[in-house]
């Protein structure tokens, strides 16, 4: 099975990248892709705009049979704490829409998209149902993500966040890789480690490298289930 493993950074999928036979730059630009037999890595950069754009070029030309996305995340709840890891079952675009006398009000209620068009489901975006019943992660909590562009630190805008989607973590990619595999029908999967709560940024509280080394013990395990047909 071909698998496309994606992440915005290097750092975050460079351990289960080594152990595939694929040495990634400490630095790499937007769009960076290397690959070993059956799985291909990209390196999409930060943000929706830079994955969004870097996985569609790369799906124009690079035929795979699913997409696995990783990387790090930010929890907004106590039961999940650092260096938690988790499946994400739905993505939403949180930050999408209009600032008004009502409030903020995404693309959906300013009357922008039709949130049951394709590839939106209520508003959202759904995870692919059959990877996420792998057995390579059972037993990991399936959560509800926002995806944003700007990270959450002040506690309006976290709690605008809270209460008008209820999420459980936060990330900057999940949405743009959702949307672009619904959009081409491809299967897809998306694994993410906390490696901070939301709230003030205060990067000496957060534990980047566990996050890290929990993520890639997960994917170590969905990658060779997925790449070579073990469970």
């Amino acid at each position: 099975m071909s698998i496309l493993l994606v992440a915005s950074t290097a750092a975050e999928i460079a351990p289960v990248c080594a152990g595939f036979g694929i040495e990634l730059p400490r630095t790499c630009k937007a769009g960076y892709v290397a690959e070993r037999g059956e799985l291909a890595v990209l390196v999409c950069g930060v943000g929706q705009l830079q994955c969004g754009v870097s996985l569609a070029r790369l799906l124009e030309k690079m035929r795979v049979d699913a997409v696995v996305s990783a990387g790090i995340a930010g929890s907004f709840t106590a039961d999940l704490r650092p260096p938690r890891t988790v499946l994400v079952k739905e993505e939403v675009l949180a930050d999408l829409g209009a600032e008004t006398d009502e409030g903020w009000l995404d693309l959906f209620q300013i009357g922008l998209a039709d949130p049951d068009q394709e590839p939106f489901s209520s508003g959202m975006l759904m995870a692919d149902a059959a990877l996420l019943s792998s057995p390579a992660v059972a037993g990991l909590p399936a959560v509800r993500s926002i995806t944003v562009n700007t990270v959450l630190s002040r506690p309006d805008s976290i709690e605008r966040a809270r209460v008008k989607y209820n999420p459980q973590i936060v990330n900057m990619e999940g949405g743009a890789v959702f949307y672009v595999c619904l959009s081409k029908k491809l299967p897809f999967i998306e694994i993410r480690s906390i490696s901070d709560m939301v709230g003030a940024r205060d990067k000496t509280k957060w534990q980047v490298e566990e996050a890290i080394s929990a993520l890639n013990a997960v994917l170590a395990n969905l990658l060779d289930s997925l790449v070579h047909g073990r469970t």
